[in-house]
């Protein structure tokens, strides 16, 4: 079963820090991922490492340390069940440290929460959408490098040669006048050719396509981005809400579980789906009580 992570996809030569519009995407989606669901707990050490881990890792480990009592860590699987789910799990510290015990625990030990029901994936698949979405950037910046095609001036004598180099900075400075000697041919002059297209305005339109789908894989409406909601039919906008709720509630009910288990173990803790803003002036109810099954 193929399986993706977000660790090989960064470390793969066509992801480079340097390149800006990978990290700057990379970045996007990241913040936008990382502040979906909030939580409220008091007795958690660092609990915003809760959906960093499930953002990178697509699983976290919460459990009661002996010493430093409850914590958040990344984890490794250790054990199955016949059905290939982990029943056993060791935690894996940011800081390496031999002092630090590394139990191997079980399920009424710890709770390890997954970010989807599929545990092969995450929600950081969408990060291979990146790839696709550098390269249409790159080729927009290529189109519109190749706009910028310059004169090509046909001098007959050096004399020729030195009057139009000047002309031709006069044109580049705006000049409103330009004088020249009467020999002067306009045919001297042309552009260069590159001749390669120009259809930037559709790979735009490719392009919004794309982040689009980065962001509806989420669970995120990125249609007031792409497309006015109104010229949908009603039918496509009902099915765009249904995918959405459906993307967004396995990821929700994944978390309020988790959280459920923890309560049963002792720690107060509650997850909710952030409540969005329209800068249209309508507001998105997103409490967590309509995410909650009956």
């Amino acid at each position: 079963m193929l399986e993706w992570s977000l660790r090989d996809w960064m470390k793969d030569v066509r992801f480079n820090p340097s390149n800006v519009t990978k990290a700057y995407y990379y970045s996007k989606i990241t913040r936008l991922a990382n502040n979906q669901f909030w939580y409220k707990v008091k007795e958690l050490l660092n609990p915003e490492l809760i959906e960093y881990y499930l953002w990178t890792d697509t699983r976290v480990m919460i459990w009661k340390n002996p010493v430093l009592g409850w914590i958040v860590t990344r984890c490794e699987e250790t054990a199955f069940d016949i059905n290939g789910f982990a029943i056993r799990w060791k935690p894996i510290y940011d800081m390496n440290s031999s002092d630090l015990p590394t139990p191997e625990l079980g399920v009424n030990e710890c709770v390890v929460i997954y970010d989807i029901p599929n545990r092969k994936f995450g929600s950081n698949f969408c990060c291979k959408w990146i790839d696709e979405i550098a390269d249409i950037n790159e080729t927009i910046r290529t189109q519109v490098f190749n706009q910028k095609a310059p004169l090509i001036v046909m001098a007959k004598n050096p004399r020729d040669k030195k009057k139009l180099k000047e002309a031709i900075v006069d044109i580049a400075n705006n000049v409103r006048a330009l004088i020249v000697d009467s020999d002067f041919q306009t045919s001297d002059m042309k552009a260069l050719s590159i001749e390669s297209p120009f259809n930037i305005a559709d790979l735009q339109a490719y392009l919004k396509s794309k982040e689009s789908e980065m962001l509806e894989y989420l669970g995120i409406d990125s249609l007031s981005g792409f497309q006015k909601k109104e010229r949908l039919i009603t039918d496509e906008q009902e099915s765009n809400n249904q995918i959405l709720s459906y993307l967004i509630q396995d990821r929700y009910e994944s978390r309020r579980k988790g959280c459920e288990r923890l309560k049963a173990m002792g720690l107060d803790i509650e997850v909710g789906l952030t409540q969005t803003f329209n800068p249209n002036g309508d507001e998105s109810d997103s409490e967590t009580k309509e995410m909650e099954s009956d």
